[in-house]
């Protein structure tokens, strides 16, 4: 939150103010309001602009306006609008998994298009030679081969033996994989530019694998975690009924 945004709750608080009306329902401004003990009414835009008219005769909008029909629905009309209460800490704690996984994965998307822009400037053979670029397989075959120097010896045999400690399960034949590799087109690159796009690639083929491990592991952790729940909600019902029987 920003400093004016910090001010703000403190300054609420300060003034004793007991309802705040704001147009949307969660963020941080929202939990920092219901932390400082306010109630907090999330109206709709919707709602608020078809109270314009109750309260002046113009049309038209403005932030400023707004703010004071927003005002004037929490003095006025409270009783009309569900007041939001603070999140608990196990809800608190899963927004922040949640936001923190689309957070993770927006950055292997960034990461995964900036390795693919690599690749169309100075080999742009390994693009379509799996299903995706951030697919294992894919980040295993960047890292072993960053570029078509690494490449220039890669036969059937070698690309067959690659797969299989991959444990690659995938449908195209290492004849085939290596006829699509050869028949992208050819880079034009210098020694040098190729040592540089070379080490930036292994750099963000190393970044790519740590996300998605990271996402990996969260995802099998959630899963664990849900399949307890229902397994403890299973044993919990039978344990109810016999206690209510008794």
């Amino acid at each position: 939150m920003t400093r004016r945004g910090c001010a703000l709750c403190r300054q609420l608080v300060r003034l004793k103010v007991r309802l705040a009306g704001v147009e949307r329902p969660d963020g941080l401004l929202v939990e920092r309001l219901l932390d400082g003990g306010l109630g907090v009414l999330a109206l709709h835009p919707d709602q608020v602009g078809a109270a314009r008219d109750r309260f002046r005769v113009s049309g038209g909008k403005s932030d400023g306006f707004d703010a004071f029909v927003l005002c004037e629905l929490a003095r006025t009309d409270h009783h009309r609008f569900r007041v939001l209460e603070p999140d608990c800490d196990a809800t608190k704690a899963r927004r922040a998994l949640t936001r923190g996984r689309e957070d993770w994965v927006g950055a292997r998307t960034a990461l995964v298009n900036q390795r693919r822009a690599e690749l169309q400037r100075f080999w742009p053979g390994p693009l379509h030679l799996f299903s995706d670029l951030h697919s294992r397989i894919s980040l295993a075959f960047l890292e072993r081969y960053p570029s078509p120097i690494d490449a220039r010896g890669l036969g059937q045999t070698r690309l067959q033996a690659f797969l299989s400690r991959e444990r690659y399960s995938g449908r195209p034949k290492p004849a085939q994989l290596l006829a699509k590799l050869r028949a992208a087109p050819a880079g034009r690159t210098g020694e040098l530019e190729l040592a540089t796009r070379r080490q930036l690639g292994r750099s963000l083929i190393a970044m790519i694998k740590m996300l998605h491990e990271q996402l990996t592991y969260k995802e099998r952790d959630q899963r664990t975690k849900r399949r307890l729940g229902r397994q403890r909600g299973a044993k919990v019902a039978p344990d109810r009924a016999r206690s209510q029987a008794q």
